[in-house]
Parts: C-alpha cells; sequence; structure tokens
C-alpha cells in the first residue's frame, strides 16, 4: 500500500485539507517570514547615494544561495520544510485514491 493510499485511509478530506493547512501555516511562519522580514528591513538601504558594485557584501546578499556547496544547515531545512509542504498539499488534494 502506497503512502498517499494510507493517507486517504486514515484521514478524510475534511482532516486532509485541516493537516495541510496546519502544515502550510508552520512552513511559512518559520520559512516566509524571517526572509520577508530580511528583504524588507534591507529595502532602505539598498539604493544609498553612494553605491559601490565592488561591494563584496552587498553582491553576496543579492546573489543569495545559489549553490548547493553553499547552502547552511537552515537553509537545507527550509528546502525541505518547502517540500514537505508541496507532498502535504499534493497528497491531500484529489479525490479517491485508486
Amino acid at each position: 500500500m502506497g503512502l498517499r493510499r494510507a493517507y486517504h485511509r486514515r484521514f478524510g478530506p475534511r482532516e486532509r485539507f485541516l493537516v495541510a493547512a496546519v502544515v502550510t501555516i508552520i512552513v511559512v511562519a518559520y520559512v516566509m517570514v524571517p526572509w520577508v522580514t530580511r528583504v524588507l528591513e534591507g529595502l532602505p538601504g539598498y539604493g544609498q547615494g553612494s553605491y559601490n558594485p565592488r561591494d563584496f557584501a552587498r553582491n553576496t546578499w543579492v546573489r543569495g544561495v545559489s549553490e548547493p556547496e553553499e547552502w547552511t544547515a537552515g537553509a537545507a531545512v527550509n528546502a525541505g520544510l518547502i517540500a514537505l509542504l508541496v507532498l502535504v498539499w499534493f497528497m491531500s488534494a484529489g479525490g479517491r485514491p485508486r
């Protein structure tokens, strides 16, 4: 028996939606809120008149974490939580399992 079939047998449609909604709230609160806060706090200092394109810290911040070798443990946890969110919504959507 697959994971989706077991999930559908264990929880009804209402419970599946509630599980997906709770996981969404947790992931958004843990992953998205701090990221949006950092972006909003950085906006006032972004357009300074003394902008130097060789500014190492600014280029690192703009580039962000793009290569897996540069990922920190926190970035890996955030990526895992987003993957979990996608999985939970995928499993909660749809009708009856086949």
